[in-house]
């Protein structure tokens, strides 16, 4: 895809921290899937929302709208096209510390032929269940049993706090229904017999 390819160039090259999320993330820590646009989240750090908008059109990732600054400053995404492709990229602007860690846990995996920092499979399962959507449940499911020696408990500790911050009480719900069919499962106890010795 030669729109993630430019984008990772980019953010790599411009030494702006990032990482590979959505539906292409998804791809590539569970199972290939088709997907039309690609999604990332960056920290700023001291760069101004006008800079990195003029980074983006040199890079040749243009604005989808008017003012984007403006509109990244109230919902905290750069709406971007890759201009030789045509592309949509939709880039988040992280202030969240979890969104820092999933960056600094970001893991290097080949998409379609391409080195990406990729979120894992926890970071992305909390992220999906945040937004909730039908599509994105879908996605924590096939996460969970492409993934199953995920760290439940990271999952299950942030889900919790968005929940709460969200007043959502329904994510702690679908999550649970997940993993009761998806989740690590314990391994079983082999039964002993009573019976000290061979039969005669």
């Amino acid at each position: 895809m030669q729109a993630l390819g430019a984008l990772v160039d980019w953010l790599r090259n411009a030494g702006i921290p990032h990482v590979v999320i959505g539906g292409v993330a998804v791809g590539a820590v569970s199972r290939p899937r088709l997907t039309k646009d690609v999604d990332a989240v960056v920290m700023l750090g001291n760069l101004s929302w006008e800079a990195f908008e003029q980074e983006a059109r040199q890079a040749g990732f243009p604005p989808r709208i008017e003012n984007a600054s403006s509109f990244a400053r109230r919902s905290r995404v750069f709406l971007l096209k890759h201009s030789a492709t045509g592309v949509d990229v939709d880039v988040s602007v992280g202030a969240l510390g979890f969104e820092e860690e999933t960056i600094k846990r970001a893991r290097l995996v080949s998409f379609a032929g391409i080195e990406i920092p990729a979120a894992t499979a926890e970071d992305l399962m909390i992220m999906k269940m945040v937004a909730s959507r039908p599509h994105d449940i879908a996605d924590v499911d096939v996460l969970m049993r492409a993934n199953p020696g995920f760290d439940l408990d990271r999952v299950r500790l942030y889900t919790r706090e968005f929940a709460a911050v969200l007043e959502a009480p329904e994510m702690i719900e679908t999550l649970e229904a997940l993993i009761v069919r998806h989740g690590p499962k314990k391994p079983r106890r082999r039964k002993i017999s009573s019976r000290s010795g061979p039969r005669a």
